[in-house]
């Protein structure tokens, strides 16, 4: 069994990685490519790479587009979501080849596998990394785990390249593998600073375009380095607590937060903070809601889509270390509302309902409001909160009833016609 590892941080994934992912397949040189999306990088300092898992799950949509023309040969692996620190490739081999993580990736995607098989790994990588490999962390230690396999490009250097391979190959006592493909000149910085997704596979665009990603004025600028940091410790923990689904619309959340928090003056990383743990309780088992929630607010939320609310203030404090008291109680009352709430709880309950890839019904206008006027927008969203409630016969919350009356009261409403009209979740 012959795997190529193809690491990178994917942000985006472009046509030139699917080129060489092809042309590693067609090189019968290995059987199989795992493509491992990077988690935390060394390479990537300061507030520009998107979270992992809109990373991964992004690298993940393009394979499952490859997999049509070269099925059974191409796979997605989430080992650096298992790493401590800095995702360094050596840290990455080591895990990936033991035992315990391997054993479980080939069962999780049935790929046939006997105690008999001579497994064998290669690092595939471009060409230019053969000139910065000097720079890598344990580069002697890594070739000897997975020797490098390199993609050369048409328009490579005939005489420096394969010069560089010899002098990898003698310092570091290994054998460089090579192999050709038709590459398109494109980068992942060119495309995030341009904004231009033409050199994308249409898998990354339907996902770009769902999760209105790569915005220019990059929202994670806005918030200060160690909470962008906690951030992305916190993204990458939720991939284990959180179903793909779920875990897109946390991280969605946390960024449109940050650019409501951004627009009325309040605390951008509080808003990023709270936006990502505020659904972080809801898919833990019902029991186990029920009683974390019971510890924080006793019964007074006893719907059970209402519960991982007080239960997800338990958890950030408990499992994520959350102390601010403002970040806490915009989670616990991401669900109802209630009076008197304060700018970040209006910041995160909207942005719960409003995010991107929020698709049910006609949200523009609420989108609309939510950018002139906070009050106005969790109005008219509460109200069709109610409206959906009434329509089922199910209990609207007293909070979410002293809000909408509250709002009322101090003329924070808004006349909404038939063709205005939309939907909206919990």
């Amino acid at each position: 069994m012959r795997i190529g590892l193809f690491g990178g941080a994917f942000d985006p994934f472009h046509n030139g990685h699917k080129a060489i992912i092809e042309a590693a397949i067609e090189s019968n040189l290995v059987d199989y490519v795992f493509v491992v999306p990077s988690v935390s990088s060394p390479f990537k300092p300061g507030n520009c790479l998107n979270a992992a898992p809109y990373r991964y799950y992004m690298t993940s949509d393009a394979i499952d587009e490859i997999s049509v023309r070269h099925p059974g040969k191409v796979y997605i692996c989430d080992v650096e979501f298992y790493l401590e620190g800095v995702s360094f490739t050596l840290k990455m081999l080591e895990l990936l080849q033991s035992k315990r993580y391997f054993s479980a990736f080939l069962e999780k995607n049935d790929i046939p596998f006997s105690k008999e098989d001579k497994i064998s790994f290669s690092l595939i990588c471009g060409s230019d990394i053969l000139f910065s490999f000097d720079k890598w962390f344990e580069p002697k230690k890594i070739v000897s785990l997975a020797p490098l396999m390199v993609a050369l490009r048409p328009g490579d250097d005939a005489s420096l390249v394969p010069k560089q391979i010899e002098q990898i190959e003698a310092k570091y006592a290994t054998n460089v593998t090579a192999f050709s493909i038709n590459s398109i000149d494109i980068s992942s910085s060119f495309i995030r600073n341009e904004l231009n997704f033409d050199d994308v596979p249409k898998a990354v665009d339907d996902f770009i375009k769902l999760h209105d990603l790569y915005d220019k004025a990059c929202l994670l600028q806005l918030v200060s380095d160690d909470c962008y940091k906690q951030f992305l410790k916190y993204s990458s923990r939720l991939y284990f607590a959180l179903s793909r689904k779920r875990l897109l619309h946390s991280l969605d959340v946390a960024l449109l937060a940050v650019k409501y928090a951004s627009l009325y003056g309040e605390n951008t990383d509080k808003a990023l903070v709270a936006g990502c743990l505020h659904d972080c309780a809801k898919e833990l088992p019902l029991q186990k809601q029920k009683e974390y929630a019971k510890t924080i607010s006793g019964d007074v939320f006893d719907n059970v889509k209402l519960i991982h609310s007080p239960a997800g203030k338990y958890v950030a404090m408990c499992e994520y270390g959350v102390t601010d008291e403002d970040v806490l109680n915009a989670i616990i009352y991401h669900t109802t509302a209630h009076s008197g709430m304060s700018t970040l709880e209006k910041i995160i309950f909207l942005a719960d309902k409003l995010e991107p890839s929020r698709n049910y019904d006609d949200l523009t206008l609420p989108r609309q409001l939510a950018l002139q006027d906070l009050d106005v927008a969790t109005y008219v969203v509460l109200s069709r909160v109610k409206e959906k409630f009434d329509e089922y016969n199910v209990e609207v919350h007293k909070y979410t009833l002293e809000c909408l009356d509250e709002l009322q009261r101090i003329g924070k409403t808004c006349n909404l016609s038939d063709e205005d009209d939309c939907d909206v979740e919990i």
